[in-house]
């Protein structure tokens, strides 16, 4: 039976199949696309707020301690080894900040002749408390809302 003696309609169902499939297929991919892109974002949350969580941790530390032990820095490096991979410059110039302010702490605290350098380091601490600097400088990496898709 060749195809001169299917019915119209076969033959029109025959011609469509081709281009359907491919445009389910495509839509397919692109839910497919949307999807990785918001796991990589949430992934990416994650490890961003990891690090977030670090520095939140050695300035709440020197705040309350009015000190920096060396178990607190070991745990920030290692809580912001990453950094550099997933966050801005300008946070990342933060974070040196920190650690460079924490180091003052360390070292100024039993040396009277530098007691000036290490109320300046702790002043620069209380600072990012008060003026919740720390939260502003992860804002724009951790904010949901601010997002742009390109999907």
């Amino acid at each position: 039976m060749g195809s001169d003696t299917l019915p119209h309609w076969v033959l029109w169902m025959q011609a469509l199949a081709t281009p359907t499939i491919a445009v389910i297929g495509s839509w397919v991919a692109w839910q497919q696309m949307r999807i990785s892109s918001r796991r990589l974002d949430f992934d990416l949350y994650d490890r961003r707020f990891a690090v977030f969580v670090a520095a939140r941790t050695l300035i709440g530390e020197v705040v309350s301690k009015v000190e920096v032990s060396i178990e607190a820095m070991r745990t920030f490096n290692l809580g912001v080894e990453d950094a550099p991979f997933l966050l801005d410059e300008k946070t990342n110039l933060y974070l040196t900040e920190l650690r460079k302010q924490a180091a003052a702490v360390q070292s100024f605290k039993n040396m009277g002749q530098y007691q000036r350098q290490y109320s300046e380091a702790l002043q620069w601490f209380g600072q990012q408390v008060d003026g919740q600097i720390l939260q502003s400088k992860f804002l724009p990496t951790l904010s949901f809302a601010q997002r742009k898709r390109s999907c």
